[in-house]
Parts: structure tokens; sequence; C-alpha cells
């Protein structure tokens, strides 16, 4: 004779209570730290490093210089020589 189950929890209520703590979690981040999530209030280099020097690398490199004036390329990197 089997057992019944006695914990009715289940993967879909899970995904629901996670799924709402996740998004009240950035919610919150979103609005009690404004300057830090939208880059208000700073004058400060964002410094980036490139890994993966090809041609997407590159181009996203230039992407990413050209999106704002406060972003420095600091480093470089590739596995191969070419």
């Amino acid at each position: 004779m089997e057992k019944p189950d006695t914990n009715p929890a289940n993967r879909r209520d899970f995904i629901k209570s996670t799924g709402s703590v996740a998004a009240g979690g950035a919610l919150v981040s979103q609005l009690a730290f404004p300057s830090i999530t939208m880059g208000k209030g700073t004058d400060k280099k964002l410094k980036v490093g490139l890994i993966g020097c090809g041609g997407r690398g590159t181009g996203a490199a230039a992407q990413a210089l050209n999106a704002d004036s406060n972003i420095e390329l600091t480093a470089m990197a590739d596995a191969f020589p070419e």
C-alpha cells in the first residue's frame, strides 16, 4: 500500500513563487539604487575588457565604445595570435 503524498508542492508552484521573488528583487533594486542601475551621478569611466578579438568581438567592442563617452577599453585578449 502506497502512502499518499503529504507535500502538495509541485514544480509549477515553485516556479511561480521564485519568479515573483526574482521580479520583486529586480524592481526593488531599480527603485532603491537608481544611480547604480542607471549609471547616473558619476563621471568615472566604465572599463571594458575584450576577450576574443575576432570580427564579432571587435564589432562588440566598437558598439560598446560608441554607446557612451564614459566607456574605456582597457584590456584585450585572444587565444589566436592572428
